[in-house]
């Protein structure tokens, strides 16, 4: 795998950095085709919204490219800052306009953290070149690792805000409640990647002599937020809010794989993304295909339970993506959330392992709930909101290939894991 370095060695390319860009092409354009007639339904801006997105991959492509701390951050800045825009697309709608200006002033906080943290870490070592560091951290005797330390803290706060999770998940349910239905499928499927490819390109390559004490934390941040996460989202009675907090458990089990501190449980954290990803973007074209029949888009988790009657097909597939996000066998979200377990078992002590499964199964009651609605409830056929369904020919091509994904996943496994292999390594 040839390592090609541009300007000055801040940006590198090989195969795997090219592969990786081109799967984030490939759910863009799934993206893209799947929210083009909700663009319309839901009265934002048919022509600007596309052009931000592409600008906000354009920061995805600079970071994944990165070779520099300071280049990786404004990569992360170029991604982040199109999000302000896009969360207040409605502008009619105040609950969007507060969602984008809460996001605003939470990332602008974080990222200032961020930069902070790199300065520092600039200061200490005179350079944030990663091939640099490198070599600085091999050859030279630091005097002061303390510095470095809290630098890396400082980066890794700034990051924890980009993805939700605790102790900085508080904005999320809001900014995925304010937000345009379309603009939370983009956060929630295709933003997620880049940051986890950050974390593992920081603290997994370059500064990985100081990856033991960072495990420890991670080991932490995981565990709290698949905690804490559960129990918010068994008190949610929006959909939305139910995924914002579905989500920071999920980010939660990829810090659990992380934290594990070898090549394995990084290998399985990208395989939970993955998946993950794919299952959101089942879930998001499902919601998109739904509305009210004045045109409004469906917010209360109650509202489903009127899928059953008004269109059979499609609340099986809704029940399947379901039952994969909460990890129930035989779908894909089992074999994603299967490897926590073992890795954790085999790494780190029983007792651990225990208290995660006792976690999952707390989360498992929130997507039960959802089934028991759709399919179990006494009203159901009964609710006076009468639905419209908007699936077009793209969306029922891509719920139908997700689904056989999320059945036939066992098949699929080792394929995805030699991917994950060839594009980290």
């Amino acid at each position: 795998n040839t390592q090609y370095y541009l300007f000055n060695n801040q940006i590198v390319i090989n195969n795997g950095i090219i592969c990786l860009k081109i799967i984030i092409l490939i759910i863009l354009i799934l993206l893209l085709l799947t929210m083009y007639e909700n663009i319309k339904m839901e009265k934002i801006l048919c022509l600007e919204t596309p052009i931000i997105i592409l600008i906000s991959v354009l920061g995805m492509f600079i970071i994944i490219s990165s070779n520099d701390l300071f280049i990786l951050g404004l990569g992360l800045e170029l991604q982040t800052m199109p999000y302000f825009i896009l969360s207040c697309l409605n502008r009619s709608s105040n609950l969007s306009v507060e969602a984008g200006l809460k996001y605003f002033i939470y990332a602008c906080f974080c990222s200032s953290i961020s930069f902070f943290g790199i300065s520092l870490i600039y200061g200490a070592l005179g350079t944030t070149n990663f091939l640099e560091i490198k070599i600085i951290l091999n050859t030279y005797k630091i005097m002061n690792f303390n510095i470095i330390y809290i630098s890396l803290l400082l980066i890794l706060f700034g990051l924890l805000f980009k993805l939700g999770l605790v102790p900085f998940h508080f904005w999320i349910a809001d900014i995925y409640e304010g937000c345009p239905n379309i603009i939370t499928y983009f956060f929630a499927v295709i933003s997620k990647f880049t940051i986890i490819f950050i974390i593992f390109k920081i603290y997994y390559n370059v500064f990985i002599s100081f990856i033991n004490w960072f495990n420890l934390i991670f080991l932490i941040i995981g565990m709290l937020s698949i905690l804490i996460g559960s129990i918010l989202a068994l008190y949610q009675i929006k959909f939305k809010r139910l995924l914002a907090y579905s989500a920071v458990v999920h980010m939660g089990n990829i810090f659990l794989l992380f934290s594990i501190g070898t090549n394995e449980g990084i290998e399985y954290a990208f395989n939970y993304l993955f998946i993950y990803m794919l299952i959101s973007i089942n879930i998001f074209s499902i919601f998109l295909s739904i509305y009210k029949i004045d045109g409004s888009s469906i917010q209360n988790i109650v509202d489903f339970t009127v899928i059953i009657k008004t269109n059979k097909h499609l609340s099986i597939a809704f029940i399947i993506s379901i039952l994969s996000l909460g990890g129930i066998p035989p779908f894909a979200g089992f074999f994603a959330k299967l490897p926590v377990f073992f890795l954790l078992l085999k790494m780190v002590n029983p007792f651990l392992t225990i208290t995660v499964i006792l976690f999952s199964i707390l989360s498992a009651t929130y997507y039960i709930r959802l089934i028991r609605m759709c399919w179990f409830s006494e009203n159901v056929g009964n609710n006076p909101i009468n639905l419209i369904h908007k699936l077009t020919i793209n969306q029922s091509m891509l719920i139908s290939s997700l689904i056989f994904f999320n059945s036939t996943f066992i098949w699929l496994q080792l394929p995805l894991i030699n991917l994950i292999k060839y594009i980290i390594y």
